[in-house]
């Protein structure tokens, strides 16, 4: 399965009348077109699009050309690949991930808690550790917020990795989580019942890698850092969160100070509850989990490509030396 990229996000360039004034939707339009996949076929006919209301934008008696040319140029959006729009969402699922004041109970209900597991990390090799766990309250600088993923750790530029097979669906620059890129993975890519992302924050610079370019379990992604990480004191690491669905669509929210993906009726899951490698993977099944089985053993890939376990198809992020 190919996995196209075309970001959707219907309120920052909705032209509420025919006659609106074209630049801010103009703008907000090039950054979402610089999104789209070049093996996308609709590329084409959405940049000729773009070029004919640029040329209206400044034209008092062709500004509606303009507006008319940009919603038809959303619809085309909207009816990409796997992309939906934000009103695709329920509103639970958007409230629950755009974590609003007032939506901790959602949170909670999506699976934003603590999962109570423990990482068993290798002796034989050393592998960078979490240290601050995913669902508990957020160190950073907006009081009553919870960690939505789990902070690794490690020196500058340190190789992240790609935990799974999978595809590039997503990256961007974006508030306290800085340079970003999201993968998607469908059940054949993690042997789990559900589609999974995986997303990594923090990276010193953007990615090379392409939006809809096929990834393998450990391939190269990007150099550790800290981009948009508050604070002098905090040390460079990945943040890495994890999201699931049993569908494989998804919302992007692409806006100039935050940005996020939302998959249709997703959930939280915490990084180890991801690394136990099958189902169930969901919070609520993790914290009612007996004592002796919430103890998980990562599975990783060593400085010579091997991984550990053989048969593993989820691993850590970073490599264990």
């Amino acid at each position: 399965m190919t996995v196209i990229l075309t970001a959707v996000f219907l309120s920052s360039f909705l032209v509420k009348s025919a006659a609106a004034n074209c630049h801010g939707e103009i703008a907000a339009f090039r950054e979402k077109l610089d999104l789209v996949s070049n093996d996308n076929p609709k590329r084409q006919k959405l940049t000729g699009m773009f070029n004919k209301a640029e040329k209206f934008q400044n034209d008092k008696k062709k500004k509606r050309k303009c507006g008319n040319i940009l919603r038809k140029a959303i619809k085309l959006l909207e009816g990409s690949g796997n992309i939906v729009g934000k009103n695709a969402l329920a509103p639970k699922t958007l409230n629950g991930f755009r974590r609003r004041p007032g939506s901790r109970p959602i949170q909670i209900e999506l699976g934003l808690l603590e999962t109570n597991l423990i990482p068993v990390y290798p002796n034989q090799v050393s592998c960078p550790e979490i240290d601050h766990i995913f669902g508990e309250p957020w160190r950073g600088p907006v009081a009553g917020q919870w960690h939505s993923g789990g902070d690794i750790p490690s020196t500058w530029d340190d190789p992240i990795h790609a935990m799974a097979d999978g595809v590039v669906i997503a990256k961007f620059e974006s508030g306290f989580r800085g340079i970003q890129l999201i993968l998607q993975h469908a059940p054949k890519d993690t042997g789990l019942d559900v589609w999974v992302y995986t997303l990594y924050s923090h990276f010193r610079t953007m990615p090379e890698l392409e939006i809809g370019q096929r990834v393998r379990m450990g391939e190269y992604l990007g150099p550790n850092g800290k981009t948009g990480v508050p604070g002098k004191r905090r040390s460079p690491h990945l943040h890495l969160t994890i999201t699931f669905a049993v569908t494989p669509k998804y919302a992007l929210l692409i806006g100039k100070k935050a940005s996020l993906m939302i998959p249709l009726d997703g959930h939280f899951a915490g990084p180890l509850a991801l690394m136990r490698r099958h189902m169930p993977i969901d919070t609520h099944s993790m914290r009612a989990l007996p004592d002796d089985a919430k103890r998980v053993i990562i599975a990783y890939k060593k400085e010579n490509g091997e991984i550990v376990p053989p048969d593993a198809k989820i691993i850590w992020p970073f490599v264990c030396r």
